[in-house]
């Protein structure tokens, strides 16, 4: 991904992210107001979904969602899985089938309500109900009780023991080595129950998004911006901005602009227009990172044309993935 910094970013194949920052010769990645605010605005594309991040599995929307939402574990900078909610990594039991997790004590939803195993248990299950219409169930569905949950013969997951409103289990039916990697992701990012079931086919629009991260959205019209405030009850100590404002630009030549302008501090950069901005004036505020994603290619072993192994494996010699990281994806890829 490129960033410019103030920041410009682009996201590209097997894995780097370029953004500028430090727009418009600033040297802040973020900006004081003559009241003393910190305040940051990013740019990006309106992924033009919702913030339900369990219907949807858009990157621009889980960029957005990510400041309110958390899970009980997530990914770091540098690709590390680390605890959120979870006090330790699960305790997996011999056969390799029961995950036992404690959460994290005295956590609170920006609400004020208190986060116990039951927003979890109530979260899963959301996730499984035919109605919610998940996008990401296939990374969670061996789970005791997720095949019959989807299929509408159960109403509650049967792999998910509550024992105390810190501490639950997760068995599931077969083995499954990426599942722990799988709950860092943002699709199992935990909902608060009760505000969740209020807000019904409501949450994740406008401002009907909860949940136990540093901001909270306190305005979102979906089409322009959505800004965020601190969250007072976050766990995590004081959050760094006074205002975090997401401005939606689709246009990049638009979104460039208002980079250049300085009405944005941030934004991710093409990486069509890679060369031009490093052979430019904002060459030193262009940022490129490794994310977390990898473009691959899937290939159908059932079809004839494709049983072959020896065939799939000349498919595989046959790209040139560092020509295509040089040059369709202007050397912003690994």
């Amino acid at each position: 991904m490129n960033l410019l910094k103030k920041s410009l970013s682009v996201l590209a194949v097997a894995a780097m992210a370029v953004s500028l920052a430090g727009c418009g010769g600033s040297s802040s990645s973020s900006k004081s107001t003559e009241s003393g605010e910190k305040v940051f605005r990013f740019g990006q594309s309106n992924p033009k979904v919702g913030l339900d991040m369990q219907t949807n599995s858009n990157s621009g929307a889980s960029s957005v969602a990510d400041n309110v939402l958390e899970g009980l574990y997530r990914w770091n900078d540098d690709n590390k899985e680390e605890c959120v909610l979870a006090k330790d990594m699960p305790e997996v039991s011999d056969d390799g089938l029961t995950y036992t997790i404690t959460l994290k004590k005295g956590v609170k939803f920006s609400d004020g309500s208190d986060l116990t195993t039951e927003d979890v248990k109530y979260t899963f299950e959301r996730m499984f109900k035919p109605e919610t219409g998940a996008t990401s169930t296939y990374m969670y569905d061996m789970i005791v009780g997720a095949k019959d949950m989807l299929a509408g013969n159960a109403t509650e997951l049967a792999g998910i023991k509550v024992e105390d409103d810190l501490h639950f289990s997760i068995t599931l039916e077969y083995k499954f080595a990426p599942f722990i990697a799988n709950l860092g992701m943002d699709y199992a990012s935990i909902y608060p129950h009760e505000a969740c079931e209020k807000a019904g086919k409501d949450w994740g629009k406008g401002t009907n998004l909860i949940g136990t991260g540093p901001y909270v959205i306190t305005e979102n019209d979906e089409q322009t911006k959505v800004v965020f405030e601190p969250n007072k009850n976050y766990h995590g100590g004081t959050p760094n901005l006074d205002r975090l404002e997401v401005v939606y630009i689709d246009d990049n030549s638009t979104k460039m602009m208002e980079y250049e302008q300085g009405n944005i501090d941030m934004c991710d950069l093409n990486n069509q227009l890679l060369d031009q901005y490093q052979n430019g004036d904002f060459a030193d505020e262009i940022t490129q990172i490794t994310p977390l994603g990898t473009y691959f290619l899937s290939l159908k072993v059932t079809d004839p044309a494709l049983d072959n192994a020896k065939v799939r494996e000349a498919i595989s010699l046959a790209i040139n993935r560092e020509e295509l990281c040089e040059t369709v994806l202007s050397g912003a890829a690994e």
